[in-house]
């Protein structure tokens, strides 16, 4: 068995969450990495920034010995059991739009995860300045 090594680790898709700071600049973490992150004034900065935790937290943690997570990886296929009446209306509604039931399956699960997504955006703070 190869030995896992600091290059291996920095190649794999680890999820990075940025987010827009109310008082400005932008914080990033790490999600699969725990207590990596890093904050920086621009998109650019931040970004920089995130690789380099990613490095000293991986450094480290193969230096001590600690294990260290990988991201998930996905196939892309699941099994999905449904009422025969929702297959049904499912795939008329797939053949009236010109699309197999799979792509018209993608499609929905697309547009209500966007949805879902949104609705867990936290909104800016605005505050308006008194006028004296």
């Amino acid at each position: 068995m190869e030995k896992k090594n600091l290059v291996y680790y920095l190649s794999l898709p680890y999820s990075i969450h940025i987010q827009a700071e109310a008082e400005g600049g932008f914080f990033a973490r790490v999600e699969e990495l725990k207590g990596c992150m890093t904050q920086g004034e621009s998109l650019e900065e931040v970004a920089g920034n995130i690789r380099d935790a990613m490095n000293a937290w991986l450094t480290t943690a193969l230096d001590r010995g600690i294990a260290i997570p990988e991201p998930e990886s996905y196939s892309g296929k699941f099994v999905l059991r449904v009422p025969k009446s929702l297959h049904r209306k499912l795939a008329e509604n797939a053949r009236r739009e010109t699309l197999s039931l799979n792509q018209f399956l993608i499609y929905l699960l697309t547009e209500q995860n966007t949805i879902c997504a949104v609705k867990q955006v936290p909104m800016p703070i605005i505050t308006k300045k008194k006028k004296k």
